[in-house]
């Protein structure tokens, strides 16, 4: 496994057991995926579906509760996110647990849907991730937080002449084009933005680091920080750039062109 695999795999296996008590843009994202998945899946009911990078089990949840006898299987790359799953969900005896990278999962298994929450973003392939696992199911799904997420945080550190060493995120204009690339035979597209007051920087670095999205040799120092408070320790908001995505594999009543495009 490279090493930046293995840095998500450990920043994420340190905050499983926190990360559902910090992590609720990602709640709500997952719940909004699940609903805009039953909305593009309205012909059709899935019997099978594999939760890619599924953390602690937002988007299973918000699927069973849409999709009461969904078989589902689990995956994540951080072992210690698969087992907070496996005992907080309200799972059927057929569910399955998958540990692995997204990128490397070997499977000769297909599904209805694969479905992903907030993981994509992290991947170093993701248009060939996504043909892939197109490959193997017949709807995809996905919602991850694209440019100009954290716009607010980015305007703190460039009023000091800073870095905010944040990862850089897909636009949504990339997002389209993994999607276009893959050939389906029908998709949609959609762009949604969440606001989170946070009380001050500081409770923001460490809301990142809780939910293990400060990977080493992108946390910011203390003098940064410092820095930073000392600038603004009043309350801010930041905004979360969302990009949902849904891919038909096949389908006889749509050509290969045919997608719709959404913003809201």
């Amino acid at each position: 496994m490279k090493s930046e695999k293995i840095a998500i795999c450990n920043s994420f296996a340190k905050a499983a057991a926190q990360y559902e008590s910090v992590a609720t843009i990602q709640q709500q994202v997952a719940n909004d995926l699940a609903s805009y998945i039953f909305d593009f899946m309205s012909h059709g009911v899935p019997r099978t579906c594999i939760d890619l990078g599924c953390g602690t089990g937002f988007l299973s949840q918000a699927l069973r509760s849409r999709y009461s006898n969904l078989q589902i299987t689990l995956n994540d790359l951080a072992p210690e996110m698969i087992e907070k799953a496996r005992s907080t969900l309200f799972l059927t005896e057929s569910a399955d647990f998958i540990k692995g990278d997204i990128e490397g999962v070997e499977t000769k298994r297909g599904w209805d849907l694969a479905a992903s929450s907030f993981a994509w973003q992290w991947l170093e392939a993701p248009e060939k991730a996504l043909r892939t696992w197109m490959d193997r199911s017949q709807t995809v799904a996905l919602s991850l937080p694209i440019e100009g997420t954290f716009q607010e945080w980015e305007g703190l550190h460039a009023s000091l002449s800073l870095s905010s060493r944040l990862r850089k995120l897909p636009s949504m204009e990339e997002v389209l084009f993994w999607a276009k690339s893959t050939g389906p035979s029908h998709f949609e597209i959609q762009e949604k933005s969440y606001t989170q007051r946070i009380r001050s920087p500081l409770d923001f670095a460490r809301q990142l680091k809780a939910m293990g999205a400060a990977l080493p040799g992108s946390q910011m120092t203390a003098s940064t920080l410092k820095k930073i408070q000392r600038f603004n320790s009043a309350p801010f908001t930041v905004t979360w750039k969302v990009a949902f995505l849904a891919c038909h594999s096949s389908s006889p009543q749509l050509g290969s062109n045919d997608y719709e495009f959404k913003n809201s």
